[in-house]
Formats: structure tokens, sequence, C-alpha cells
């Protein structure tokens, strides 16, 4: 092989504009300008993620549950008419009253801010 070609090879330089990158890292990968090295499974598991975050927006609008985003939308403070503030992470799934233990479980934190 060439020397770009073995460059290429090992991950100092970019897979498509061969431009100098950084140390070897032994797999090949691109520079911020040709796309920055991601993966073919990057982008969607970036979908699915950002699917999570459309939905829970959503549920919280449709039940007009006051909150907060933070953090890009991967991190929302819910604030109920009575007790402590909830975290709610969507992308994870994950959720704590204040004070409280972490939960997963959606059934619960629906019940919590929707009594019957």
């Amino acid at each position: 092989m060439s020397f770009y070609e073995d460059n290429v090879a090992d991950g100092s330089h970019c897979g498509s504009c061969c431009q100098y990158i950084g140390a070897d890292v032994g797999y090949p990968r691109f520079c911020r300008a040709c796309g920055g090295g991601k993966t073919e499974h990057q982008q969607p598991m970036k979908q699915k993620k950002q699917a999570k975050i459309e939905k829970v927006k959503a549920w919280l609008a449709q039940n007009k549950i006051k909150h907060t985003a933070h953090n890009n939308d991967a991190h929302f403070i819910l604030h109920p008419q009575t007790g402590p503030l909830i975290d709610c992470w969507p992308t994870t799934g994950k959720w704590q009253q204040r004070g409280g233990p972490v939960r997963t479980d959606a059934l619960g934190l629906t019940e919590l801010l929707i009594p019957e």
C-alpha cells in the first residue's frame, strides 16, 4: 500500500480527503469537514433519541404538564402541581422525584403526574 493508504487505514489521515487528523487509532476515520468520523450506526441512534424526545414533549404538551428543558432536550424538569420537582431523561427513560431514587417505570411517572 502507499503512504496515504496506510495512514488512512490506521486513522491518522482522513479516509476522504487524506488530510492529517492526528495520531493513528487503528481504524479508518474522517475529518470533521468530511463527516467527523461518524459511523453508519450513529445516525439512526441519533434519530431514535430524537424520536423519544419528541414523544415525551408531545405527551407533556397533551397533558399540559409544566416543564423546562435542559441540555438540548435531553433533560426535562417537570413542575407538578403538588409535590417535589421531577427530573426526566427521555432518551434513557429514567426519572426521579427530587431526593428520591432513580426509576425507569413510565407507568409510575404517568400515575404520579396524572392521578385518576
